[in-house]
């Protein structure tokens, strides 16, 4: 049976409808791929591959992997390797909203993150809340760093991993608050 987990603070629960329904959504996603005999685990170090165009990629085999790999992505504005990364759809959840995306590059926009001052994003500390073969819970405390590296942006945020042939891929993205990618 699924809980809600005790580091999730929802605030006045607003949130717990959206959040809800897309942790149902998981289960029943898991089942069919249990079902289908889909899910098989690896645990192994990150590896780079040559893609075609963009050259050598880092892959990961560990969600803690993914996840530091998605801010080097992120800090590097990739949005080719950032919607590799991401599962499709995926969700993103900052405070009381849910919104659902097909792409990461379709939630964010560096453009206008660099307008508001950004540079770069850093992990401050990062903690493994549950792992099985198919989902991982990693929570994580970031923040956003100006060009003069002063702080901008400070959240904690959890992302929740799926396994898929393709390894782990980031399904729901939760944030302890507000926090903006783009103008929308």
């Amino acid at each position: 049976m699924a809980t809600l987990p005790e580091f999730l603070d929802l605030g006045e629960r607003d949130g717990l409808f959206e959040y809800l329904l897309t942790w149902c959504s998981l289960e029943l996603l898991l089942k069919q791929r249990n079902a289908e005999g889909r899910g098989l685990f690896r645990f192994m170090g990150a590896d780079e591959v040559q893609h075609p165009e963009r050259g050598k990629i880092l892959t990961a085999e560990s969600p803690s992997e993914v996840v530091e790999i998605f801010f080097e992505r992120f800090n590097d504005a990739d949005e080719f390797s950032l919607d590799k990364i991401f599962d499709r759809p995926w969700f993103l959840i900052t405070g009381n909203m849910a919104r659902v995306f097909q792409s990461y590059s379709e939630a964010v926009d560096f453009q206008f993150l660099r307008n508001s001052g950004w540079r770069h994003s850093k992990i401050n500390r990062m903690k493994s809340i549950h792992q099985d073969n198919e989902t991982s819970l990693i929570a994580f405390n970031f923040s956003r760093l100006s060009k003069e590296d002063h702080e901008i942006y400070r959240a904690d945020a959890t992302h929740l991993l799926i396994y898929r042939a393709s390894g782990w891929k980031i399904k729901t993205v939760f944030i302890n608050g507000e926090m903006t990618l783009s103008l929308d």
